[in-house]
């Protein structure tokens, strides 16, 4: 109860620090550098194909095998994984951390397999 009566015995001096308090507290939280989403790169590459009103073992056949076979002789892929479904295929493949990914698409350019 002491600190009860020392707060309603001096209005003026509680309201000054609960003010101080919310002064320092907004001036830590605006100069504090603070990065929600950091700056990533992650090594992937997604390939996504449509083939409208394929079944997936169509989809599979005639697009995702022949998708892998091609990029299976990329060089720096860590993993290829692949899905079919109905009307789409999905390829995505993994680069070992800390490639250059500008540099891969470039060179795969220079190959004569445009990354775009």
């Amino acid at each position: 109860m002491g600190l009860t009566k020392q707060v309603l015995r001096r209005p003026v001096t509680t309201v000054l620090v609960v003010l101080c308090l919310i002064v320092f507290g907004l001036s830590s939280v605006f100069s504090s550098k603070l990065e929600l989403t950091p700056e990533m790169e992650m090594p992937m590459l997604v390939v996504n194909a449509v083939y409208p009103g394929a079944s997936p073992e169509d989809v599979e056949e005639l697009v995702t095998k022949p998708i892998e076979d091609e990029i299976g002789t990329l060089t720096g892929v860590d993993t290829i994984t692949s899905m079919s479904a109905e009307n789409f295929g999905l390829v995505l493949l993994q680069y070992e951390y800390g490639k250059d990914m500008e540099g891969l698409r470039r060179s795969e350019e220079k190959a004569g397999r445009p990354g775009k």
